[in-house]
């Protein structure tokens, strides 16, 4: 997380949304988890790309079915979304999340 908050803008990063609660970082910025066998996790910065999507590195998102992004909180009982991967985009090495229940803003 801390690559992102140097690539993201200082312009950006006060625009964050208070309720978002991740140090500062854009609303449009979500944590994303793999949730493995043992309960632990890998995680993952993800881009809000629009209504319930979000891009992730394909990598990240490859061979998985636990998958879920943060909105709004680290509780993943509470604030956590099931994701499923909706579309590949292997040129670019990314991926594009289907997250139902999602509330962030993409980025304007």
């Amino acid at each position: 997380m801390l690559l992102v908050s140097a690539l993201v803008p200082v312009t950006a990063r006060s625009e964050a949304n208070p309720a978002s609660g991740a140090l500062g970082f854009p609303a449009w910025l979500v944590p994303v988890v793999e949730v493995l066998e043992d309960g632990r996790v890998v995680p993952t910065t993800g881009v809000v790309l629009g209504e319930q999507t979000v891009l992730v590195p394909s990598e990240f998102a490859a061979g998985t079915d636990s998958l879920v992004v943060l909105d709004g909180g680290a509780d993943l009982a509470i604030h956590g979304r099931t994701a499923t991967v909706s579309r590949r985009l292997p040129l670019a090495g990314l991926a594009v999340l289907e997250v139902p229940g999602l509330l962030r803003p993409a980025p304007q």
